[in-house]
Formats: structure tokens, C-alpha cells, sequence
């Protein structure tokens, strides 16, 4: 199962805060599966893909994205 693919044309404004947390207009939300994630989530991810090499993925994106 793929992430959904949005596409609106409508004139929407979406924030960004500085802990690149995005706030998504009301209309984008509505009639989406999307949920704010909880902390319970979070730790119920722990350990499920240790050993997988994401962390370092995820720092060597960072890099690259900084320059």
C-alpha cells in the first residue's frame, strides 16, 4: 500500500515551523487517513528495524540536504 498522492488547486497556505513540523490546511485533512502520530506509536516502533542501517541513512541525507 502506496502513501496517497494529494493534488489540490486550491490556493491552501501550509506552515513549517522551525522543528520542521508541517501544520496542513483543513481542507488537505479532511477525507485523508492522516492522524497526528502519538507518543505510544512512536514507542511501539522501538527495535522493529534495528540493525537496518536507517540511522545512518538518515544522518547521511541530512548531510546532504545541510551541503
Amino acid at each position: 500500500m502506496g502513501s496517497p498522492t494529494l493534488c489540490y488547486n486550491h490556493n491552501m497556505n501550509t506552515t513549517v515551523s522551525t522543528k520542521d513540523r508541517i501544520t496542513l490546511p483543513a481542507r488537505i485533512r479532511r477525507g485523508t487517513r492522516l492522524k497526528p502520530i502519538t507518543r505510544e506509536a512512536v514507542h511501539a516502533l522501538r527495535g522493529k528495524y534495528k540493525g537496518r542501517g536507517l540511522m545512518k541513512a538518515l544522518m547521511e541525507e541530512k548531510g546532504r540536504e545541510r551541503g
